[in-house]
């Protein structure tokens, strides 16, 4: 999140929205006006990521009326916070404890931190312009071409350009040099992905929603593969039965998910994994890919035979899994993306 005002006035706004008392920030420090004298060091962990709370923990040991500021604290991060009884603010949350002076406030799911949002100069990083991004994230800390970046992404120049000047106006992007010698690297990757799992539920269009025979989720995703494969229709496995396979800590897989590729109706791909159609319950998802979007950037994991989509896509899936979606997101973020 980009702040618009220093981080010190914003938190002394945040306190005084609560009605806890007259404070001012200024020259990076939090005071309160009235009663007794109390002054706060707010601390940047930028989005909240456990290794960057870790960081801004070792820093702050010195300081004892330090208070962590961060967008929204990951799970993995909340347990380092509330492990060092750390002071803590986010988008969600507000929790100050300090002995001298006395002073408490514990406060869940209140207002946005850091309220004015940049402007959007792209309504929608799902579909092509996805494709696009899917390729910045998998080098963050690259300088990157228009030209390379459209044949990463399988879009055409136009596309690509189109997409890098969207997000260098929005500040998600910084160029250097000129003419061929024009690179581009990320200000922020950790934002990019946030905008990215956002839009890219939009891309989640049913294909079929069936059952197959098998015991258990991978003996299922195997299946219907090798009937895929045998069909010729491209897929890449994404979601929870993905995270299983590269966090093995993520066990729940409520219903594997396949994105696939082409023009084929469904009936076709019904009879490609030996499914039956089922409205209500069903085994296995298709998400039916219409752009290069959903399915850019696919790979196969380490020592796996299964095609898996790009991490940030598995990450945006797990997202949008209703069930423990947004905690089996967050593990598998700290585990396979760090940012």
């Amino acid at each position: 999140m980009q702040y618009k005002q220093p981080i010190a006035e914003e938190l002394a706004a945040r306190l005084n929205d609560l009605g806890l008392g007259e404070f001012a920030g200024r020259d990076g420090l939090v005071t309160r006006a009235g009663g007794q004298p109390l002054t706060l060091h707010p601390m940047s962990a930028s989005r909240g990521r456990p290794y960057e709370v870790e960081r801004v923990l070792a820093q702050s040991e010195s300081l004892p009326l330090a208070v962590i500021v961060g967008t929204d604290f990951t799970p993995g991060a909340m347990r380092l916070l509330e492990q060092r009884r750390a002071n803590y603010v986010d988008r969600r949350r507000v929790h100050i404890h300090l002995s001298d002076p006395e002073f408490f406030v514990h406060v869940e799911e209140v207002g946005a931190f850091g309220r004015d949002d940049p402007e959007r100069m792209l309504p929608s990083l799902a579909g092509a312009t996805g494709a696009v991004v899917l390729s910045l994230l998998e080098a963050p800390d690259a300088k990157h071409q228009v030209t390379v970046i459209a044949d990463q992404a399988r879009v055409s120049a136009a596309t690509a350009q189109k997409v890098l000047f969207g997000l260098e106006a929005e500040g998600m992007l910084m160029v250097a040099g000129r003419g061929p010698h024009k690179v581009r690297t990320l200000t922020d990757p950790s934002a990019l992905l946030d905008r990215y799992a956002a839009d890219a539920a939009a891309d989640r269009r049913l294909a079929v929603r069936c059952r197959v025979l098998g015991d258990d989720p991978l003996t299922i995703v195997e299946a219907a593969v090798e009937g895929l494969t045998s069909a010729g229709v491209s897929y890449c496995a994404t979601g929870t039965v993905a995270a299983l396979l590269e966090a093995p800590a993520l066990t729940t897989v409520a219903r594997p998910e396949l994105w696939v590729h082409g023009p084929r109706t469904p009936e076709y791909l019904l009879r490609a994994v030996d499914g039956i159609a089922s409205e209500d319950g069903g085994n296995l998802l298709l998400w039916r890919a219409t752009t290069t979007g959903p399915m850019a950037q696919c790979r196969y994991g380490e020592n796996q035979h299964l095609r898996l989509a790009s991490r940030f896509r598995v990450y945006a899936d797990l997202l949008a899994n209703p069930q423990r979606g947004r905690e089996q997101a967050e593990v598998y973020r700290e585990r396979m993306i760090g940012f």
